[in-house]
């Protein structure tokens, strides 16, 4: 078993050889073939974690998404999902870092205290693509959207 068997083991040998001599071409032309990423699972932990907080908060009148992630960061849940995104000590830690978050006249916002919150809120809020509606009408049963746009039809 040759260098180019173990490199493509899900295509056949011949064409395990013409993906080996392409990527020479392309080394010999001064680009660089990349290895493919391997999917990531940030956007189901961080939505489950958002999810989880709803889950507790979802009485609340004046609920909005952005005070569902500032209470979804602190959880305990969320640590869990850190722990399985973010490996080694000096990544994790920045997420941990409590020294206070210097803001200027323009971006102040009283909310976000500590350097390591607002790096875990701008990881939640890079995953979470979603408003309140939608996030009532996904996770809350009894909520049911405004409005005459939706019909509910009786099954027979």
């Amino acid at each position: 078993m040759g260098i180019a068997d173990k490199k493509y083991s899900n295509v056949d040998k011949k064409t395990a050889e013409i993906l080996e001599e392409a990527k020479l071409l392309l080394e010999e032309g001064g680009y660089e073939v990349s290895k493919p990423r391997e999917k990531s699972i940030a956007r189901e932990l961080m939505n489950a974690a958002y999810g989880n907080t709803f889950k507790t908060m979802s009485k609340d009148p004046n609920l909005t998404v952005r005070k569902i992630c500032l209470k979804a960061i602190e959880d305990k849940f969320f640590d869990t999902c850190l722990d399985t995104l973010i490996k080694g000590p000096k990544k994790r830690a920045a997420f941990d870092n409590e020294s206070p978050k210097t803001w200027t006249e323009k971006t102040v916002t009283q909310d976000i205290k500590t350097k390591g919150h607002f790096k875990r809120f701008k990881l939640i809020e890079q995953y979470i693509k979603t408003d309140m509606n939608t996030t009532r009408i996904l996770l809350d049963p009894d909520y049911r959207p405004h409005g005459d746009k939706v019909a509910i039809k009786k099954i027979k």
